[in-house]
């Protein structure tokens, strides 16, 4: 096609799309990204730019050098890959990634395996992953971890500072950076602005910082000191208030150190939009009130929980059974000024974007507008998440899944249910949702021997069984492919438990080792010869590792059972410990890297199991 050709089609193309009269548009060939490709680049009313890139074998428009993108992702072997759709659910950037964060300011935030960097609108690398973490740009910069220091990046992604045992986001133009357990302040091109000789410090919130030094200080962006307090406990700096804690109690304070709140409170949040959540010890459970700057209460502190929605409203959370707050609450809206806009009728709320949240109600989720009330005309969606109106496309996040829908309920992008393992045989994932606190996705494997017998003991591991309507816990399970190869395919069966009430949940654990021909499952034993001891091979192996590790308490008797728990990929033995079996429940699972060169004479090489996957 010639561009003369081209350039008709385009002002068509852009006039219909921004209701724009034909002759006002002008359209040249431009390569406005230093690809070395000539964009198709419109102009028109004098200021409006938007320009047309050839990328997966169609042109996309990009509005004001910016496009609309959103994470997306599909189901591969070893779990998720994310990319990034547009408003009509197609992937403009192909799914790839580990993890994928939301674009702002035409960058985005993703993972690699285990590493993290950026990336444009274009799926090109900005920053090429290997960091540890990357904490969301602010003010233009980024804020990114590599072996436990932090280091300032820019938005072409050059680092502008050392590493630092800790640096904050932005604020002001400042970043609060640690040292040698002393804070200061870094500016924008990472040189310290503020000496670092604090004992302690805040980020700044409208030009002003509280730090200490031999006592709390109020400072200014030059690090001026603006006002000093003699013998008070201060913490969080907001709209002219400090936190003022002493004998175990809190309340808030002035700038000029008046006492505004007097300290009966137990817990005492920073000020947003004027109003502070504060929080008094109950018998059964904390309880949450709010009150002004002027210090005045306007919401007892009588409610289970208060959630900031943002553009001055709040939910507030009573206990479905009093005497059993643990069971969960449900939630009024409030608006700052004390007023109940609706009974205390939803089970969850989200915070409001756009003058929408999301809120679910009797097993449903709907948009509710500021009022509290449900919008009829949007899609409500059978489950319990959150919804989020974007640009013309709805996300939804439903039951630890995402996917998008239009105005219309439609789906327009959702994750693919079937994982192709191999010709004729796919895992399918299937859910189990009992009830409202009883969620699992399973695998189902299709054609295969011995079908039913397997996917029944796939079904069973999984902890699909039958439970009560009404149940005192959480429990969330799911499953990953970690290995496949030849005749052998491995699951991870996942899962936690968390008991209403308890100080923690407990995480659950299995691994399948599936023969894909046979439809045998393995065990250990079955990797080794009957003339070699092999949990003594393998205790003594781990017993060796552990002594590098504090936190394993094992000692020389140790014997590893007969059935651990296991995997193993080309090259190695995977051994896994449940928490607390050999380790503090903080460690979770505890895992030792067992390579089969180091035990190759006591592997079955004849064996059945060996013979799957070699």
């Amino acid at each position: 096609m010639n561009k003369k050709k081209i350039i008709s089609l385009v002002k068509q193309t852009i006039s219909e799309k921004f209701k724009t009269d034909i002759y006002n548009l002008l359209i040249y060939f431009k390569d406005i990204d230093n690809d070395g490709i000539n964009e198709i680049v419109a102009l028109f009313n004098d200021h409006n730019l938007v320009y047309l890139k050839y990328l997966y074998n169609e042109w996309i428009i990009y509005e004001n050098n910016k496009v609309n993108l959103y994470p997306a992702y599909i189901y591969e072997i070893k779990g998720k890959r994310w990319g990034y759709i547009n408003n009509l659910g197609k992937y403009i950037i192909k799914p790839q990634f580990s993890e994928a964060f939301d674009f702002h300011d035409n960058k985005a935030i993703v993972r690699l395996e285990d590493k993290y960097g950026v990336i444009n609108s274009l799926g090109e690398y900005i920053i090429v992953p290997r960091y540890d973490e990357i904490k969301p740009y602010k003010e233009n910069r980024a804020i990114a971890v590599l072996d436990n220091l932090y280091y300032v990046i820019d938005d072409s992604g050059k680092t502008l500072t050392k590493g630092y045992s800790f640096i904050s986001s932005y604020h002001n133009g400042l970043a609060l950076v640690q040292d040698d357990n002393l804070y200061g302040y870094l500016d924008l091109t990472g040189e310290v602005a503020i000496p670092i000789k604090y004992k302690e410090a805040h980020d700044f919130i409208n030009g002003k910082a509280l730090v200490k030094e031999e006592k709390y200080q109020l400072i200014d962006t030059s690090g001026k000191v603006l006002q000093e307090y003699d013998n008070l406990s201060l913490s969080d700096y907001s709209n002219n208030m400090l936190i003022i804690k002493t004998d175990g109690k809190c309340g808030y304070i002035n700038e000029t150190g008046n006492v505004v709140v007097e300290p009966i409170y137990h817990i005492c949040n920073p000020f947003k939009e004027n109003i502070a959540v504060v929080i008094k010890r109950g018998e059964l459970s904390d309880n949450y009130g709010l009150i002004n700057i002027l210090g005045e209460v306007f919401l007892e502190p009588i409610y289970q929980v208060i959630l900031p929605l943002g553009e001055n409203r709040f939910a507030v959370g009573k206990a479905k059974i009093q005497e059993k707050p643990y069971l969960g609450n449900m939630f009024a809206i409030v608006t700052s000024s004390g007023e109940f806009l609706t009974d205390f009728i939803y089970d969850n709320v989200t915070p409001f974007q756009n003058h929408l949240a999301s809120a679910v109600k009797k097993g449903w989720t709907y948009f509710i507008d500021l009022k509290g009330k449900i919008i009829h005309n949007l899609p409500k969606i059978k489950g319990e998440g959150k919804l989020t109106y974007l640009d013309k496309i709805i996300r939804v996040e439903m039951d630890y899944e995402l996917y998008y829908i239009d105005d219309e309920n439609r789906i327009i992008n959702s994750p693919n249910y079937i994982i192709p393992i191999n010709q004729g045989l796919d895992v399918v994932i299937n859910k189990y949702k009992p009830n409202l606190n009883y969620l699992v996705y399973y695998p189902q494997i299709e054609k295969i021997p011995m079908m039913n017998e397997v996917n029944l003991k796939l079904k069973q591991l999984s902890n699909v069984k039958p439970v009560p309507t009404q149940i005192q816990y959480d429990y969330y399970g799911n499953f990953r492919i970690i290995f496949t190869k030849k005749d052998l395919l491995e699951f991870e069966l996942d899962g936690y438990k968390y008991q209403f009430g308890a100080a923690h949940g407990f995480p659950y654990r299995e691994y399948v080792h599936l023969n894909m021909n046979t439809g045998d499952f393995y065990k250990l034993s079955q990797l080794f010869k009957e003339t070699c001891d092999y949990l003594d091979l393998l205790s003594a192996w781990v017993i060796n590792e552990a002594q590098n590790d504090d936190s394993v308490f094992i000692d020389e008797t140790f014997k590893l059972n007969e059935d651990p728990l296991f995997y193993v990929d080309d090259d190695n033995l995977y051994i896994f410990f449940k928490p607390y079996e050999i380790s503090p429940y903080s460690e979770g699972f505890k895992q030792f890297i067992i390579p089969f060169e180091a035990i190759q004479e006591c592997i079955d090489e004849l064996g059945e199991f060996w013979l799957s996957f070699h």
